[in-house]
């Protein structure tokens, strides 16, 4: 979690902060993989917990199929091309800046 407040992905909250009507937060718990050799621990959002009207961020969200092509198709387009990249795409949600007045909700 101090990665998190260090990069400015999260802010810490006082307990009167959590007593406002209109602000939301997401739970989350951490994971630990004892035998991992890149990191041990990692944070699991839990968008499931229900907020006083009854519905989680999952209830909110709008669902739909998958958008990445099977991955059969994926190595198989690559190996028309000479050159392939790939990315890291480990903080790429976190690289969405939302507005200030967002941010409790």
């Amino acid at each position: 979690m101090k990665e998190y407040l260090e990069m400015g992905h999260m802010e810490a909250e006082t307990a009167a902060d959590l007593q406002l009507s209109n602000t939301f937060y997401i739970l989350y718990h951490y994971v630990v993989k004892e035998e991992s050799t890149t990191s041990k621990s990692r944070v699991v959002f839990e968008s499931l917990s229900k907020t006083r009207t009854g519905k989680s961020l999952n209830d909110c969200l709008m669902v739909c199929g998958t958008i990445q092509d099977p991955l059969l198709h994926i190595l198989l387009t690559l190996r028309t091309y000479p050159v392939a990249s790939t990315a890291n795409f480990a903080e790429m949600y976190r690289q969405i800046k939302v507005r200030k007045s967002d941010c409790d909700y």
